[in-house]
C-alpha cells in the first residue's frame, strides 16, 4: 500500500475501526440534562397566568356593578370562552340576576374590566354551594353547641 508522506499506515479494519470509534469518542459532546422545570413555564402562563388576569378584572367589575346583597346569593365560578358561569343560591336570586342580564351586564362589565374575552353570562341555581356559609354565620350567630351545658335534661332523646 502506498501512503502519502506524513500520514501513518493504515492498520488492519479491526483496529481501524476501533481507533476511529475511540476518535469520535473523544469529540462526542452531550448536552447537560435540563433537569429544571422551564419546560413548564409556558403551559403555566397559557393554562393559569392568563385566565387569571382576565377573571381579575371581570371580578373586580363584578364586585363593583352588583349590589352588595346580590353578592353574598353569588359566586363566580368559571370563564371559559368568553362565558362567564355564576351560580346563585335560589331561583329568586336567579330571576334578579336575569334581569340584570338582560340589561346588558355582561357588556357593561366587559366595558369595565377592559376584557374582549367576556361574551355572555350564564347563571346556574346551585343552593349546596351556599350550605357551609349559612352554617358558618349560624355558629357565629348563635355560638357552638357545647353538649354539657346546652343539654336539656327535659327532653327525650
Amino acid at each position: 500500500m502506498d501512503t502519502e508522506p506524513g500520514t501513518p499506515p493504515e492498520p488492519s479494519d479491526a483496529s481501524s475501526n476501533k481507533m476511529r470509534l475511540d476518535r469520535l469518542r473523544k469529540r462526542r459532546v452531550f448536552a447537560p440534562k435540563d433537569e429544571s422545570l422551564a419546560f413548564l413555564k409556558q403551559t403555566f402562563k397559557q393554562d393559569v397566568a392568563r385566565p387569571f388576569r382576565q377573571l381579575q378584572g371581570v371580578t373586580e367589575a363584578w364586585a363593583a356593578l352588583i349590589p352588595e346583597d346580590l353578592q353574598r346569593r353569588s359566586r363566580l365560578e368559571s370563564l371559559q370562552r368568553g362565558v362567564l358561569t355564576a351560580v346563585v343560591d335560589s331561583s329568586a336570586t336567579h330571576f334578579l340576576f336575569d334581569a340584570y342580564v338582560r340589561r346588558g351586564l355582561a357588556v357593561k362589565i366587559a366595558e369595565r374590566s377592559q376584557s374582549t374575552v367576556l361574551r355572555r353570562i350564564r347563571l346556574r341555581v346551585d343552593a349546596s354551594a351556599f350550605i357551609d356559609e349559612a352554617d358558618d354565620a349560624d355558629m357565629q350567630d348563635h355560638g357552638r353547641f357545647d353538649p354539657e351545658t346546652d343539654f336539656d335534661p327535659e327532653l327525650p332523646r
